[in-house]
């Protein structure tokens, strides 16, 4: 029984694109210390203004 494998060229683009994305998520995060989201600020609190009640 053989074992198929990659061919060489497709394996080195793949890990030439990981490696890519890798570099590029490490290069955004260090540019924001904000989280990636942040909750409205005026949102109510208060559930007696629920339109539902």
């Amino acid at each position: 029984m053989t074992i198929q494998t990659v061919p060489q060229d497709v394996y080195r683009r793949h890990e030439r694109e990981w490696q890519m994305l890798r570099e590029a998520i490490a290069k955004s995060q260090k540019k924001t210390d904000e989280p990636a989201y942040t909750p409205p600020k005026d949102r109510h609190t208060d559930s007696s203004k629920d339109i539902r009640q």
